[in-house]
């Protein structure tokens, strides 16, 4: 294994593990080939430590004894999630991605506002926060979905199918560019 893989320089985004589940699943597993700072509560790190996967952050209300070694314990200030993210801005991380089954919408509004450049997964899509413009090749008939809250374009390679839905008619690059000062999430499906 190279080097890169085992020394961490905090650029590279942390994990938030809400749905451990998820990183059985290979398109998920290998998040952690490149060494993550990975993040979660007390009982998705049991069942992280059942899979064999290594903690380095454990958000909890009350400290418990975890037989991994180099665990740190940071005491719960609201969710876990909200938590962990105001954890990793203080600790000068700029990304991470959250692991999770269940994040409402409300939820993704308030994430917005944070600093943070954020990816949430889920079991069927991954939503990424976009603040400036984004360009991504994809390959023809890709679902895509757009929740903002100002305008935005969708250039390229994509027909709108639906309020805010989107397919690519061919193979090629789509750009989404978000109003300035704003900010919109972008689903991929699966």
């Amino acid at each position: 294994m190279s080097s890169h893989h085992i020394v961490r320089e905090d650029q590279e985004p942390a994990v938030i593990v809400l749905t451990p589940e998820l990183l059985l699943q290979e398109k998920y597993h290998q998040l952690l080939e490149w060494s993550p700072t990975i993040i979660c509560d007390f009982s998705a790190a049991r069942a992280l430590d059942s899979y064999g996967i290594k903690v380095d952050v454990i958000v909890d209300s009350n400290t418990h004894t975890f037989h991994q070694s180099h665990i740190s314990f940071i005491p719960l200030e609201s969710t876990v999630l909200e938590t962990a993210i105001d954890f990793l801005w203080r600790s000068g991380r700029k990304q991470a991605y959250v692991l999770s089954e269940a994040i409402s919408l409300g939820l993704m509004n308030e994430l917005a506002n944070q600093e943070l450049g954020l990816t949430i997964l889920t079991q069927e899509a991954r939503w990424m926060l976009i603040r400036k413009e984004y360009a991504k090749w994809y390959r023809a008939s890709e679902l895509l979905e757009v929740l903002s809250n100002s305008s935005y374009q969708a250039l390229g390679a994509v027909d709108a199918i639906g309020d805010n839905s989107f397919q690519t008619r061919q193979d090629g690059i789509v750009r989404i560019i978000p109003e300035l000062n704003t900010w919109l999430w972008l689903k991929e499906m699966y």
